[in-house]
């Protein structure tokens, strides 16, 4: 099966590897059975990339000793053709993931010729007609989009990406008024990591993919080419987020998260009734982060929204922190509970003595327990974090680590939840 973790352009092949090998089968077909899995059916909480990438890698290994094919679709369904005779292991392995998302299923369902919300059973030796038709629309689907792709990467080839200006700002703020942004939505967990690498969720960080939205409203205009526009967009999609958050049944915010906001939303209304939303007993669960650049832009705002968060029991995180402007950040006097520290290769590269020196001491001057070291893609980000005495992660990597521990059995634990108001 195709590891949900490999790159896009090999996940986007499986539907129409499908296609190609049930051609292959369509003349032996008796005693075959396919089994669909909607991953992507599930509620938005049940489809955190950690989540999928877990389910994926389990059934992989619960269906390796049995003879057949899996599929993993760009969608992160999964698609296995078997043999009928393995009926009672292939239940076995759906009722496995099906436990993992229980809260969202329905009970066991052991009748190949049944379909239900979580997975459909195909005996393709009646109905394989019926399969390979909708195999072939998802695979022309893909090629389909495929296609999109290819050309939209000529285009932007042949006409690179032109600074936002106010005109098309006013049309992407009607848009994001109107559109339903859940699919943009984001969450990425910061985890505490023991010397052993065992790895456990602290909390989740919640926010709007930039890139996609990008994508879906205009891949050829910079949203961030002029730094003015986008500070107003990002306010923008504060309102957005807030918002979508305050009315949304998204259980994240019944647990520790954190949002990254600009300084300016804690004045807004759209903050005020978000708050309303949140029980007083669960503000101390959550983060509100602020980046770097918009504090030192607009210390008196930071001040007054520092005051209003402590006044309701937040806690604070200053985001955008590198190693060069680590030295420079002192954030007791901030005000702030933790401090994000940008991972860059070259902070490693050469082993350089007096770079670790100074920011070994820069850390334990902020507290080894408060800060984190995010944007973590590999393993080199937290092997050099740790020798420096740092806990908490953030990243790609992290992610990785996080779904390694649960496909081996390992507990996976997840953020606190937050306590009933």
């Amino acid at each position: 099966m195709a590891d949900q973790g490999r790159a896009d352009e090999q996940q986007i092949s499986q539907e129409i590897q499908l296609v190609e090998f049930l051609e292959r089968l369509s003349r032996n077909r008796d005693g075959r059975v396919a089994i669909h899995v909607h991953l992507s059916r599930l509620r938005p909480w049940q489809r955190r990339e950690q989540h999928l990438r877990l389910a994926t890698s389990t059934f992989a290994d619960l269906v390796r000793p049995l003879q057949g094919q899996g599929f993993v679709l760009r969608n992160s369904d999964i698609v296995f053709v078997g043999h009928s005779k393995d009926i009672e292991a292939l239940t076995d392995a759906v009722e496995r993931l099906r436990g993992m998302f229980s809260e969202d299923q329905a009970g066991p369902v052991a009748d190949v010729s049944v379909t239900d919300d979580f997975c459909s059973w195909i005996n393709l030796t009646t109905r394989f007609d019926e399969f390979m038709a909708w195999a072939r629309q998802t695979g022309d689907a893909e090629r389909a989009r495929q296609r999109r792709l290819a050309a939209a990467r000529a285009h932007l080839n042949a006409t690179p990406q032109k600074p936002i200006n106010p005109a098309q700002l006013t049309r992407i703020e009607a848009y994001l008024s109107q559109a339903d942004l859940s699919g943009l939505m984001r969450r990425q967990p910061i985890c505490l990591i023991a010397p052993d690498q065992s790895i456990k969720p602290v909390y989740r960080e919640l926010y709007i993919a930039i890139s996609s939205l990008a994508a879906a409203v205009s891949p050829d205009i910079d949203l961030a080419g002029n730094k003015w526009l986008f500070r107003h967009l990002t306010q923008v999609l504060d309102q957005r987020m807030l918002s979508l958050l305050a009315r949304n049944d998204d259980r994240d915010i019944a647990s520790a998260f954190s949002l990254n906001l600009n300084v300016a939303t804690i004045a807004t209304p759209h903050f005020l009734a978000f708050d309303r939303t949140i029980g007083s007993n669960a503000r101390g669960t959550i983060v509100i982060e602020f980046d770097l650049i918009d504090i030192m832009a607009d210390m008196s705002g930071f001040q007054f929204a520092r005051e209003v968060l402590r006044d309701r029991g937040y806690r604070i995180c200053v985001d955008g922190a590198d190693h060069q402007t680590l030295p420079m950040i002192d954030r007791e006097r901030l005000g702030a509970d933790l401090l994000k520290l940008m991972w860059r290769p070259e902070m490693a590269e050469g082993t350089n003595p007096a770079l670790a020196s100074d920011l070994r001491q820069c850390i334990q001057r902020a507290g080894l327990a408060r800060v984190i070291l995010n944007r973590c893609g590999e393993a080199a980000a937290v092997a050099f974090g740790q020798s420096l005495g740092i806990t908490l992660f953030q990243g790609r990597q992290v992610d990785t680590m996080l779904a390694e521990q649960g496909r081996r059995g390992g507990p996976v634990a997840q953020p606190a939840r937050a306590r009933a108001s």
